[in-house]
């Protein structure tokens, strides 16, 4: 059941989602077609990936009782990512030759996609470990 508080939390939660970046770079790749130069560097990634775990731990404490609500948003839009990347991937695949920078924009959906899923799991594991140390009256 939805009532207007957990509305609330949810715009909230929308508002401090740190994946905007990741989303940009994601349009880019496929209205370009061609790799994003900060992507064919695998730093640039790994260093947002280790941004968003680290405001992440801070945003939960913000939801308390709610932040189910902030990983289950977060969570949606990390497969909504997913999601793009293979469509993207798939096309790739679908094409008879591969121009280096198909190859180039292949090899960074392929380390994409096991970033997104490396951060999905991180949100899935914080949230069971906030779960179980933070259980409020009346919630099971």
């Amino acid at each position: 059941m939805i009532n207007e508080t957990t509305m609330l939390y949810n715009e909230l939660a929308k508002s401090l989602t740190e994946l905007d970046k990741l989303s940009h770079m994601i349009k880019k790749l496929e209205t370009t077609g061609a790799p994003v130069w900060e992507l064919l560097n695998g730093t640039f990634l790994k260093d947002e990936m280790c941004r968003i775990k680290a405001r992440a731990k801070v945003d939960i404490l913000i939801f308390e009782r709610y932040a189910h609500v902030y990983f289950d948003y977060n969570n949606s839009e990390i497969r909504r990512l997913i999601i793009r990347v293979n469509h993207l991937r798939i096309y790739l695949l679908g094409l008879c030759f591969m121009e280096e920078k198909e190859k180039d924009l292949y090899k960074i959906c392929l380390f994409m996609t096991e970033e997104l899923s490396e951060l999905a799991v991180f949100f899935y594991n914080l949230h069971k470990d906030y779960s179980d140390r933070n259980t409020y009256p009346g919630e099971d």
